[in-house]
């Protein structure tokens, strides 16, 4: 048997059935009673409690005729034990809890022009369905969201070019593949005017993100295939000072998400560009290695959900016009 100097070695071979099989033993004074109560075989019970009191190194309890009763040692082990046990029975529950409603923080990156329908349905369904994660948001542009979720410093970011990430080492979706519009107020886009061809697009004085923003690069890209230039009036990166150019008589090309709230409220106006129409896509990225965070996949699943409801909210009838208008079916 050890000696109390021994007694800081006790616990390196201890194990869950060992301490629930003591515990049993101990409270129901019985071998034979344990035995029945946990469905295990008498001499399996035996030599569980014999291995235990060799780890433990003092006996820890008396056999007699009636029963076992508990050495003064069995007796300070059978609390610690007892509370060890119902530790370990919490575990499940707690995985359970964390893994349904996990806690911790997420930094989410938000490109400009999608900040202002993205952030509000994000947030406001996450404080529901997740509430003990906290999201710090950043709005920016695509350029500056990609160089810091490289950086780690955003752990999920929305982007409309994905050409630089790496499949191996990101995960990326896309959520959300739509028409560009024509949107200016409701005074310059005639009721009538039902869809404008990507020529007829000079008409209109545009105010556009510049080409460090990937719209702007886009719409260029465009333009110059089409060999038709667009009536560029001002360039900014800024998604507010668009908005109130266009409710001073400019035009802006833009996804129809970004505006909806506007348009539907009748300050805007919106119709879908074809001949061609111009595709746009929405991706959401993180790295794979933050998404073995249980709150990073959890805000991203959201995420990538709330923009897919929002599209199907938002999706217009005439920009599938404005397809076959390009192609020639009707």
């Amino acid at each position: 048997m050890r000696t109390n100097a021994d007694m800081r070695g006790i616990g390196m071979g201890l194990n869950i059935k060992q301490l629930r099989y003591f515990v049993a033993i101990a409270r129901l004074g019985s071998l034979s009673k344990a035995g029945e109560h946990l469905d295990v075989a008498q001499p399996a019970l035996s030599q569980s409690l014999r291995s235990l009191e060799e780890e433990v190194g003092f006996p820890l309890l008396d056999r007699h005729s009636r029963g076992v009763t508990l050495t003064y040692v069995g007796s300070l082990l059978l609390d610690h034990f007892t509370e060890i046990l119902s530790q370990v029975d919490k575990t499940p529950s707690l995985v359970s809890d964390f893994t349904n409603n996990p806690s911790g923080k997420v930094m989410v990156g938000v490109t400009t022009t999608a900040a202002s329908s993205l952030v509000a349905p994000l947030l406001t369904s996450a404080s529901e369905n997740l509430p003990r994660i906290t999201i710090h948001v950043v709005e920016a542009m695509s350029g500056r969201l990609r160089e810091e979720l490289e950086n780690q410093t955003l752990d999920i970011v929305t982007l409309y070019d994905i050409s630089t990430l790496e499949p191996e080492n990101h995960v990326i979706t896309s959520a959300l593949n739509e028409n560009l519009f024509l949107v200016s107020s409701p005074d310059k886009i005639p009721e009538e005017t039902k869809t404008v061809s990507f020529r007829d697009l000079s008409n209109y004085p545009l105010v556009l993100p510049s080409m460090k923003h990937t719209l702007g690069a886009h719409l260029d890209q465009v333009a110059r295939k089409q060999r038709s230039p667009l009536k560029i009036q001002y360039e900014t990166d800024s998604f507010a000072g668009i908005i109130e150019l266009m409710r001073n008589g400019f035009a802006s090309i833009l996804p129809f998400a970004s505006v909806s709230s506007l348009v539907e409220s009748g300050h805007l106006r919106a119709v879908p560009i074809h001949s061609p129409p111009i595709r746009w896509s929405l991706y959401v990225a993180a790295l794979r290695s933050s998404m073995r965070n249980m709150c990073v996949r959890a805000i991203y699943n959201l995420l990538v959900a709330q923009i897919e409801e929002q599209y199907r909210n938002n999706r217009q009838p005439s920009a599938v016009n404005a397809d076959a208008q390009s192609t020639g079916k009707r």
